[in-house]
């Protein structure tokens, strides 16, 4: 009776609010969130049980999708009834709050936490079911996450084959398991949780922080979820855990006897330097603003032995596989060592979180694509949009900023001063009169504004020089570097 009543809604005994307000745990995964999930379980006053799949789009059959189908499709509850959504929403909460509040009580605790790391995919339906929730927000190093993510440990083999070699990046959209793409994901996601929750109860805590100076950073956690701090946590191992065998997470803390510090650092140690100068990049999460590409402005014809360093192979090899992974371009011809120079010199340099980029290239070519996960506001300009529909399915899927202008360079259909950056390619650029093509970016380039790209400078009409290329771009002088007998410039320069 107890039970039917509490369902009901009709509990003899009504707790505060507070006590009701959720907790979620929130992090890439490999950071840690696990650990933390046994921390908070350990309270004698805090539930935190196994990942919840069920909860957000996951499954077909989700709570997520139920409140989408009632709440947008023709066929639902608002659009048939038509009531709000807020009816759904406050249905769907209560639905959610009974389950995980009588998991609380079978455990003898008054509120509970959640921890499910794909649930940053679904960060927008967890803010409207949870206004109020404490979110904590679990970050831990990029290199070191990315290694746990791809060096599969030897307790964690056989537990999920498809871990093991994909990842996913967003709602029904897998990448290859490798450390480039488990990087971008770990920038996209942990950007998504400051955007998405920005206003919100949220508390950044860094996972090194925690494995080091414990005490200190659990103080912090229970402070800011506004439970006492209870010293027994930092012994979590001691006490009963739900921890299913299809978590990989849950291998970790089964293993370990307790909090440690033996898997931070893992990259000095692990990665090749090559794999280090490459990688390390990508692992500037929360770097201060400053230019947008502070190295030297430079020039140059391709040298033939570009393609040659392992740099560029390795690179190619990643992009390959990011373009393997969601049907887009794989590199061929002159793309093979464009891309890996653009990238080396100008691309990884910039800080691409809000940057309004520029790129003259195909619809499919990856690189827009891996910069859109990093933070950057795309708009693709070619010659042909039809493939736009199956890409506009791949942006909702990865849930980043990106669309598309169809256009024949040198014209760029963009507003005078209006983007951070503009890349192009020599595929797009081929035999464009290039005073022209200067002329415009220097037009739509806002100053200190940022151009790479690379074009043939022998197009079976006139050879451009670098003197003249530092002309008719209209940019500052660029540093030139003569390589003989090669046919493609690679630039990079900056507007003043």
């Amino acid at each position: 009776m107890k039970l039917l009543s509490r369902i009901l809604g009709r509990s003899p005994k009504p707790e505060k609010e507070a006590d009701r307000l959720p907790i979620f745990i929130l992090g890439v995964p490999r950071s840690g969130t696990t650990l933390l999930r046994a921390i908070l379980d350990s309270h004698p006053a805090i539930a935190c049980g196994p990942e919840t799949p069920w909860l957000g789009a996951h499954q077909p059959s989700s709570v997520m999708a139920l409140q989408q189908f009632l709440s947008e499709n023709p066929l639902g509850y608002c659009r048939s009834f038509g009531m709000p959504r807020a009816v759904v929403t406050q249905a769907a909460r209560q639905f959610v709050m009974t389950l995980m509040d009588e998991y609380a009580r079978s455990k003898g605790k008054r509120r509970w936490a959640e921890k499910t790391p794909d649930n940053l995919m679904h960060l927008e339906f967890l803010r409207e079911m949870f206004p109020h929730a404490a979110f904590i927000h679990l970050v831990r190093d990029a290199l070191d996450t990315a290694i746990s993510t791809s060096i599969i440990s030897p307790h964690r083999c056989g537990i999920s084959d498809w871990h093991e070699r994909f990842l996913l990046i967003g709602p029904e959209c897998k990448l290859e398991n490798n450390l480039f793409n488990a990087l971008l994901r770990w920038n996209h996601w942990n950007r998504r949780v400051d955007e998405v929750l920005a206003g919100h109860r949220l508390l950044r805590v860094s996972y090194e922080r925690l494995v080091c100076e414990p005490r200190d950073v659990l103080q912090s956690v229970f402070d800011f979820i506004e439970e006492p701090f209870d010293a027994s946590v930092l012994d979590y191992a001691r006490f009963k855990h739900d921890l299913p065998d299809w978590e990989w997470g849950s291998a970790d803390v089964k293993r370990f006897d307790g909090i440690t510090k033996e898997r931070t650092g893992r990259a000095e140690k692990e990665l090749s330097a090559v794999e280090r100068e490459l990688l390390l990049p990508l692992a500037q999460y929360g770097r201060q603003e400053g230019d947008l590409f502070s190295g030297e402005v430079q020039a140059a014809i391709a040298s033939g032995g570009d393609i040659d360093d392992d740099r560029f192979k390795l690179l190619a090899e990643y992009f390959d596989s990011f373009a393997r992974s969601t049907g887009l371009a794989l590199l061929e011809g002159s793309k093979m060592w464009e891309y890996p120079w653009l990238w080396l010199h100008v691309l990884q340099n910039i800080d691409w979180r809000k940057k309004k980029l520029v790129f003259l290239d195909i619809a499919t070519a990856p690189i827009p694509w891996i910069l859109a996960l990093l933070g950057a506001e795309v708009t693709v300009v070619a010659s042909s949009t039809e493939l736009v529909p199956r890409l506009t399915e791949l942006r909702d899927r990865l849930k980043v900023r990106m669309d598309w202008r169809q256009a024949n360079p040198p014209s760029i259909p963009m507003p005078a001063e209006s983007i951070d950056v503009l890349v192009g390619t020599a595929n797009e650029l081929h035999s464009i009169d290039k005073r022209l093509l200067g002329a415009e970016a220097a037009r739509v380039l806002k100053y200190h504004g940022t151009l790479a790209l690379t074009f043939d400078h022998a197009e079976n009409r006139e050879l451009l020089t670098l003197g003249e290329f530092e002309k008719s771009f209209q940019f500052d002088p660029v540093k030139s570097v003569t390589c003989p007998n090669r046919s493609m410039y690679l630039a990079a320069a900056v507007r003043k």
